[in-house]
């Protein structure tokens, strides 16, 4: 999760991609390493590696799609000869991907309309030979009625990508950088990225997922700057990945365990957050695992003691911005807690009944959602 100040108002770091100037018919746009690191993971993006197939497994960025395009294939002959190539270029992967990319999102009856949404991330190496592939890739793309706009060429090529962010290759393909030593894996060797990153107000959700949506990063612009330096991480097996740019971190080594205590360390990450909201990017990213307890059980507590409010109020100013959180129960009475401290509570009835109302609310929230999906 992510926490900024209400006045700072909406903060999207919406990456914006630009048109090449090579010349007018070239036509599909260009992007550098970070806008395809903010959104490597949206459920409506493909990332192509167009570069041959033992360039592919050496490395690649990670789920990408290998689809070798070869150099001496050329747009002119794309449009001329297009039967003679379709079996080169193995357009039979290409409509597979496509479809079971569609299919994954919605139902047949919308799968011509939602085509048009789908972007595609394409990259191959930084030499001037993949200009003449990137435009036979675009062309193709269009003949699958893509949008002319959502076709995006990573311009720095793969050696800039794993230069930079080789814990988002796979395999490690650049095991003598900096970032090799990055671990991009959770306990249980499932992967681990910054996942959500909801832009309204106050609370900006992060969480550390598995798999889905890579909606935004935390940390650069589409340029490569930082645009949020501070991390409040409360786990013990995320690695600080970006330290080393910049980034000023705090780690909380604590399990999402009822008998971990979070209460003494309260204090400490409401000083974090505070001096994190008072710099230049006037945010601080709170993540966990998962996004739902240990980062939310902070977040509450910061909000409770920044604003005063009680466990129930925060607990909600929170829910409506990340519906999925759900503090554990032991945190929640550490949490109910600090409600009496804050508010000078002399009996334990009150925060006690704070406690009992958020946990009653969260089962039938939970109730809720599964009544949705029936």
């Amino acid at each position: 999760m992510s926490v900024q100040k209400e006045a700072s108002g909406s903060s999207s770091s919406t990456t914006e991609t630009k048109e090449t100037e090579k010349s007018e018919a070239v036509g599909y746009k260009t992007c550098g390493i970070w806008e395809v690191y903010n959104n490597i993971f949206s459920k409506t993006v493909f990332v192509l590696d167009i570069r041959p197939q033992e360039e592919y497994e050496k490395g690649h960025v990670k789920n990408a799609i290998n689809f070798p395009v070869p150099k001496h294939i050329t747009i002119n002959e794309l449009k001329t000869n297009f039967a003679s190539v379709q079996e080169e270029l193995n357009l039979k992967k290409f409509q597979q991907m496509v479809l079971a990319k569609v299919s994954s999102l919605a139902s047949a009856t919308n799968q011509k309309t939602l085509v048009q949404s789908l972007v595609i991330y394409c990259y191959g190496d930084k030499t001037d030979t993949y200009q003449s592939r990137y435009l036979v890739t675009y062309h193709l793309s269009l003949m699958y009625k893509f949008s002319p706009q959502n076709f995006i060429v990573m311009n720095d090529g793969f050696d800039e990508f794993v230069q930079h962010l080789s814990f988002l290759c796979e395999p490690n393909a650049n095991a003598n950088s900096d970032n090799s030593q990055v671990d991009s894996k959770q306990s249980d060797g499932s992967d681990a990225f910054v996942n959500e990153f909801m832009d309204d107000c106050s609370i900006y959700p992060i969480a550390l997922l598995t798999v889905q949506t890579f909606s935004e990063a935390p940390f650069f612009n589409a340029g490569g700057a930082i645009e949020n330096n501070a991390c409040l991480n409360m786990t013990s097996t995320i690695p600080n990945n970006f330290e080393k740019n910049g980034v000023k971190y705090l780690q909380i080594e604590v399990e999402d365990d009822t008998s971990e205590d979070l209460f003494s360390r309260f204090d400490e990450c409401v000083r974090f957050i505070e001096n994190g909201l008072k710099t230049s990017s006037n945010k601080v990213f709170v993540h966990c695992e998962m996004g739902v307890s240990r980062s939310s059980t902070v977040v509450i507590a910061y909000l409770m003691h920044t604003y005063r409010w009680n466990l129930y109020d925060a607990f909600v100013h929170c829910y409506q911005r990340r519906n999925i959180i759900r503090p554990n129960d032991g945190f929640l009475l550490q949490l109910g807690r600090l409600e009496k401290k804050l508010f000078a509570q002399q009996d334990d009835d009150t925060w006690k009944n704070s406690v009992q109302k958020v946990q009653t609310t969260i089962k039938e929230l939970f109730l809720q959602k599964m009544m949705n999906q029936m």
